[in-house]
């Protein structure tokens, strides 16, 4: 595949169209983001990072025309991802507490929104659920979001928040604090069930979690 590289962002592309218009055609599409800013072994960064997998394709949107031949690219303004669309990263190696899992389709994308109205199924460590119209806001990476050789950029610097509008099902795994230690047998864990009249919303800047109202059910 053609490789597009910046520190934190890896575009990864088999067959592309380019148009007069800025926009480009990519099928297969794969972006990479190493966003693990603590990991200073680049190995480390690479197995622990967000895979976006579109394996039918995509269309993006630059800032000027796109032409690898000569290294003319721009800044990427936003596109669209097609059909089934999957995001997952491993976390931790050897370690599935934190280990996600992303399955939804048409995804619209800028560099500071990631959104679709279909339906969402996710599953992160134990937790997991499904609802729709998911919106995952990006922060920007003014010095680093820059491809190496001084082409354009995929200005993305992480994650801030993760949203679901309609939330059908939100299963969390909660640490049993109460389970008594000299019990080898007594769970680790308590099942909850969150049910949102609101949308849910993950802050990952604030590690907060936050919904219009709120009910648990143990």
């Amino acid at each position: 595949p053609v490789i597009l590289e910046s520190d934190q962002v890896k575009l990864l592309i088999g067959e592309y169209s380019p148009k007069d218009n800025g926009e480009v055609e990519l099928r297969p599409c794969t972006i990479l983001f190493a966003l693990h800013e603590t990991e200073d072994d680049p190995a480390q960064r690479r197995k622990k990072a967000v895979v976006l997998q579109a394996p039918q394709g995509a269309t993006l949107r630059f800032d000027r025309p796109f032409d690898l031949g000569r290294g003319r690219i721009g800044k990427l303004a936003g596109g669209q991802l097609h059909g089934q669309i999957t995001i997952r990263g491993e976390g931790e190696p050897n370690d599935p507490t934190d280990d996600l899992l992303i399955v939804t389709q048409d995804v619209q994308l800028t560099q500071e929104h990631v959104w679709t109205p279909h339906a969402v199924e996710f599953r992160w460590g134990p937790h997991f659920g499904h609802g729709r119209d998911m919106h995952i806001r990006l922060l920007p990476d003014e010095d680093r979001g820059r491809l190496r050789g001084g082409m354009g950029g995929l200005n993305i610097g992480g994650l801030e928040s993760f949203e679901l509008v309609h939330v059908e099902r939100l299963h969390l795994e909660m640490p049993n604090d109460e389970a008594p230690s000299s019990d080898p047998n007594a769970p680790t864990t308590l099942p909850v069930e969150i049910h949102c009249e609101g949308p849910f919303l993950f802050n990952a800047v604030l590690q907060t979690q936050a919904s219009e109202q709120l009910n648990a059910e143990p």
